[in-house]
């Protein structure tokens, strides 16, 4: 599967809210590019919900929902959503969000 790229993008609390995240994606959608990747998986809990409206507006759509995949410190289960967005894609979703 050389041709998927997995995203992970972590922004500490205090640096969200001012598009790091979305600058950061972006950066690695370049790199993908160069690499030959077509197509870029993210995935998040089910109660991220800023991190997954944001990724909904860079053009990730739902792919799957794994139920109580994730397991916190404290035992507490939560769903796992993947979404997923074409690298192609990618340029004209960037120009729309300018």
């Amino acid at each position: 599967m050389r041709h998927i790229g997995e995203l992970r993008v972590v922004v500490g609390e205090g640096a969200r809210g001012r598009q790091l995240g979305r600058h950061l994606t972006a950066e690695a959608f370049r790199v993908a590019v160069d690499m030959g990747v077509t197509r870029m998986i993210a995935q998040m809990t089910f109660d991220q919900i800023a991190a997954m409206r944001t990724f909904r507006r860079m053009g990730f759509t739902p792919l799957a929902l794994l139920h109580d995949q994730v397991i916190d410190d404290d035992g507490k289960r939560y769903d796992l959503i993947m979404m997923h967005q074409e690298v192609a894609d990618f340029a004209e979703t960037l120009k729309g969000l300018d």
